[in-house]
């Protein structure tokens, strides 16, 4: 979907995303929530640091619907960090993982989708 001059930053973006993906299995949350701030700081950094000036406004429009989404995930997200370090019990704990598990998901699928995957 994206010209090719932008894969490469939507490419990188969806390695980390699936890294942290792998983190959230095997880490503790201290070693989660790091992950995430960088996760977080490339996503400001490098995706919505993209100009749209040599795109055709209606692709335009759609990145930015994208860039908008993937925004309010990444915010949900950290909410979702936030709840699974204050878990106390195994249940809620097992949930808060899942939850940002899905939300890791929807992430990855809008980055598949900009990059026409």
């Amino acid at each position: 979907m994206v010209p090719s001059n932008y894969r490469k930053k939507y490419t990188e973006f969806k390695q980390t995303l699936e890294q942290l993906q792998e983190i959230t299995v095997e880490s503790d949350t201290g070693t989660l929530w790091k992950s995430f701030s960088g996760v977080q700081e490339f996503f400001g950094r490098e995706i919505l640091g993209l100009k749209a000036d040599d795109i055709s406004p209606e692709m335009a429009s759609r990145i930015q619907s994208l860039h908008t989404e993937m925004h309010k995930q990444l915010r949900l997200l950290k909410m979702d960090l936030m709840f699974l370090r204050s878990a106390h019990s195994s249940e809620t704990l097992r949930v808060r993982q899942i939850q940002v598990s899905d939300r890791l998901k929807t992430l990855l699928g809008y980055c598949s989708a900009l990059l026409g995957e």
